[in-house]
Formats: structure tokens, C-alpha cells, sequence
């Protein structure tokens, strides 16, 4: 009786001119109710643009494949189409709403095509006559070029609380920590609810270093020391700056399992799963733990095979340990023989250092062999060694360039390090690019707080720059 109830109601609703099929927004609705109106899954019978189903329940207009007709006419399994979506086939199949667009698979609809929700959309406006509409700056949606809802862009400014990407989006022409916020966030004075000058409190945005504070909230890396916004550091109890957890990853310390990391690099086991930091184990390929070797030594693991890493003699299979390789016995009998390019070293031996024999680089340390010599290292023997992060850049040498590999913020010449060399943002802690101060100011990002380092009146919020502070 439940299902013959919502199917006469939805019949109803759908014989009403103008009224919208669903008015959710979204494909999370509960159809299960429904299905024999709107269309299902297989065990379902669709009408509106489902799949045709074996031993589904007989929908109106439509039948169970290799069934009697439907009630209003629809024949024997056409009523659904049996393509489960394909949104390049010319057809509206699926449960596209038009061809080739709408529903939960393809790409939203252009203006003037069908659709059920605003979901179905480009504009994210789905009109009462079920027609995807074009954007408009009242109709409830962040569409078009708009900012915020309805506002900037080619629309009016922004109130406050709306999000921003410059002043000019605002009515208040204040915009900070990416919101509009009130006139008194722009004045140059501490007023409201502040807690420093235009910063601060649930108004404004977060405070830079140094500016007075009463919660973690009211600054920008969320500690609160006395009274005054702190610098991210790694013992504050809090996760800021390039931290990927509290107090760990980024530029500090690794981090233990179970936290969270962006890559290997910033987890005690080198492992990063999904983005938390996996605990180190005999299998996982790569050496972490108390391992000396991969997945191997370190009195947890297996002894290790010649060549890998080594503390102890006891960590090797051969209980041989030589310049902290596991090596056969014939590495240290001070004679040049079988595969060494030097005495006891090269080849299947340990590297050799600086001034040995070689046949080629990865018989050396350095891994730079030159005339049958190894070399010492430098930042332009195209080769990755020494403290080196990436070839010839990183540690000793000069900063990387964007993509190569990096331990610190220092190794890059963008000063953001994340696991690679990325570029500056307007969010990430440092001041790079063209950034006036810590992610302000200069022609991409926000503008500059009340004492923060300016060039330009335009580099600050209040308009105003004296010297190099903006006040």
C-alpha cells in the first residue's frame, strides 16, 4: 500500500504544470520509495530515464524487460533505456536528464537543456518548467564570474561574511582571510569585538605575529602566547605553519604513526598511506623501524643480503660488515681482486672514496668517476650527492626549482617544500612570490594588516603605506 501511495502521489505532482520533478539540489535523495516512478537499479522497473530491469516491479509507462506493457502505454522493456550511461552517445540514456549531460555521471547541462535539480546545471539553476537557466545575480547560486553568492564578480559587492579575492569584491572594500568582513576591519583602529588593530575576534580576520590576541583563533597560526599571536613553531601544541599534524611534519620533526603527513618524508616509517603515517614493518619495501637495511637487520628483521645497509656484522646473513654494507668476505683482504675497480672497493664491494680506482660512477661515493678516477663531489657534476636533495641543487648547493626534490624550505627557490619544490600560494606560511609580507600583499594575494611589511598603499588593507609598514 506504501509504494501504490507514493506512486499515485508522485503521478500527481508530475501531471502539475510547472511544478519542479524534485526540488533537492542533489543525488542523495532516498528514491528507494520511488523506484517504480523514477527508476532504479536492476530489480527496479525505471520510467524516467533509468535502466530497464529483469524482474523489476511494473512501472507506469513503462514494463520489466520481456513483461507486459506498461500501464500508460509503454512497451515491453523500453520504458528504461538499457545503456547504463554513456555520456557521449548523442542520447539521453542513463539517468541523464538531457542528452549526454545532467544526472549523477555525465557533466552538468548547458542553459536551455532539461534537467531535475540544480545539480544538473552548469548555472546550478534548475527553473520550476525543469530548464537549466542561465546565471543571474538573485538566484541563490555562486554562479557566473560571482565571488560569493549573488555578489561581486558582474554582480554587486559582497556583505560581510562573503567570500572575497580582493577588496573590491566587498562593499566594505575590506577583505581578509579570503571574507568581506565590516568597515571596522579597515579603519586602522582596534575597535569591536578586535582583539588588535582591524584583527582578530569573530568579525575580522586572523592576526598576524605579534599583535595582540585573547584566543588561538584570533591569530593566523592559531597560538596565542601571552596575549600575543606567536610564530608557528614545532612546540606550540598546535598544527601550523607546514606542520601535517601538530607539531610534526613540514619543516619539523617526522611524524609518529597514525598522524597525518602529504608524503613519506614526513613519517618516522617513511611510510604515508592515504595521508596518515603508517607504522614500519618487515614488508613494506622500505627501510624504516630499527631496520638497517630494507626490511631487513636491525634485530627486528631478517639478516641482510650483501650490499644492503649494515650496523653490526650480526645484521648481515654473512655476518660481515664492512664501511656499513653487508660484503663477502673477499671486500676486506686488502687485495684487488674478481669485480673491485680499486682494492676492497667498487663493484660488488663498498663504494670507493675520493681518489680510487673506478670502472664507473657507481663504483664511487660521490658517483661521479672521471678519467677512472672518483671525483669529489660538487653542485655541477650532474650527478645527486653530498647532502644534495635533487641534482646539483638543495642542501650545500643553490635552491631547487619547482618539482625537484627537497627535504627543507630552504632547498627551494619558492621557499615551499613538500616533499617536492612547489609554488608560492597565498596560504602557505612563507613570504614568496611577490608577497610584501607572510601572504600578503603584491598582486596575487590579500592585503596586508596594520604593521605588516608593504611597497605600495596597495599592498594594505587601510590603503595606506608608510615606509614599509602599512598603517
Amino acid at each position: 500500500m506504501r509504494v501504490h501511495y507514493w506512486l499515485g502521489l508522485m503521478a500527481a505532482a508530475l501531471a502539475l504544470p510547472g511544478c519542479p520533478i524534485l526540488v533537492q539540489d542533489n543525488y542523495k535523495l532516498d528514491t528507494s520509495l520511488y523506484a517504480p516512478v523514477l527508476g532504479g537499479q536492476a530489480g527496479q522497473s525505471p520510467v524516467l530515464g533509468g535502466r530497464a530491469s529483469v524482474g523489476g516491479a511494473l512501472g507506469v509507462g513503462g514494463s520489466r524487460t520481456g513483461g507486459a506493457p506498461g500501464t500508460n502505454g509503454g512497451s515491453a522493456g523500453a520504458a528504461g533505456s538499457q545503456d547504463s550511461g554513456n555520456c557521449a552517445n548523442n542520447r539521453r540514456d542513463g539517468d541523464e536528464t538531457d542528452k549526454d549531460c545532467g544526472g549523477a555521471t555525465c557533466a552538468p547541462c548547458v542553459d536551455g537543456r532539461s534537467c531535475r535539480f540544480g545539480g544538473d546545471c552548469a548555472s546550478g539553476v534548475c527553473t520550476a518548467g525543469g530548464v537549466c537557466d542561465v546565471p543571474t545575480c538573485n538566484d541563490g547560486v555562486k554562479n557566473g564570474d560571482e565571488v560569493g553568492i549573488d555578489c561581486a564578480g558582474k554582480c554587486p559587492a559582497c556583505p560581510a561574511g562573503q567570500p572575497c579575492r580582493a577588496i573590491n569584491d566587498c562593499e566594505s572594500n575590506v577583505c581578509q582571510s579570503d571574507k568581506c568582513r565590516s568597515s571596522g576591519c579597515g579603519d586602522a583602529l582596534q575597535n569591536g569585538t578586535e582583539s588588535s588593530a582591524d584583527c582578530g575576534g569573530p568579525l575580522c580576520g586572523q592576526c598576524p605575529a605579534g599583535a595582540t590576541c585573547n584566543v588561538a583563533a584570533d591569530c593566523k597560526a592559531s597560538a596565542c602566547v601571552n596575549s600575543r599571536c606567536a610564530v608557528a613553531s614545532c612546540d606550540d601544541l598546535v598544527q601550523n605553519g607546514t606542520e601535517s599534524d601538530v607539531d610534526c611534519g613540514g619543516n619539523c620533526t617526522r611524524c609518529a604513526a597514525a598522524k597525518q603527513c602529504r608524503h613519506g618524508g614526513e613519517c618516522v616509517s617513511n611510510r604515508c598511506v592515504d595521508g596518515v603515517c603508517v607504522a614500519a614493518s618487515c614488508s613494506d619495501g622500505l627501510q624504516n623501524g630499527l631496520e638497517t637495511g630494507v626490511d631487513c637487520g636491525g634485530g627486528v628483521c631478517a639478516k641482510c643480503a650483501d650490499g644492503q645497509r649494515c650496523t653490526t656484522p650480526i645484521d648481515c646473513a654473512n655476518a660481515q660488515c664492512i664501511d656499513g654494507a653487508c660484503r663477502s668476505k673477499t671486500c676486506a683482504d686488502a687485495q684487488k681482486q674478481g669485480n673491485e675497480s680499486d682494492v676492497d672497493c667498487g663493484n660488488s664491494c663498498p663504494v670507493c672514496v675520493v681518489s680510487r680506482l673506478c670502472q664507473k660512477s657507481t663504483d664511487c661515493a660521490s658517483g661521479v668517476c672521471k678519467v677512472q678516477v672518483c671525483a669529489t663531489p660538487s653542485c655541477a657534476d650532474g650527478v645527486k650527492n653530498s647532502d644534495e636533495t635533487s641534482i646539483d641543487c638543495g642542501g650545500p648547493c643553490g635552491p631547487c626549482d619547482l618539482g625537484r626534490a627537497c627535504r627543507l624550505d630552504k632547498d627551494c627557490k619558492s621557499l615551499v617544500c613538500r616533499g617536492s619544490c612547489v609554488a608560492p600560494t597565498c596560504y602557505d606560511f612563507v613570504m614568496n612570490g611577490d608577497e610584501t609580507d607572510i601572504d600578503c600583499g603584491g598582486t596575487s594575494c590579500l592585503k596586508c594588516a596594520r604593521n605588516q611589511a608593504c611597497r605600495l598603499p596597495s599592498d594594505c588593507g587601510t590603503g595606506s603605506c608608510f615606509g614599509t609598514r602599512c598603517n
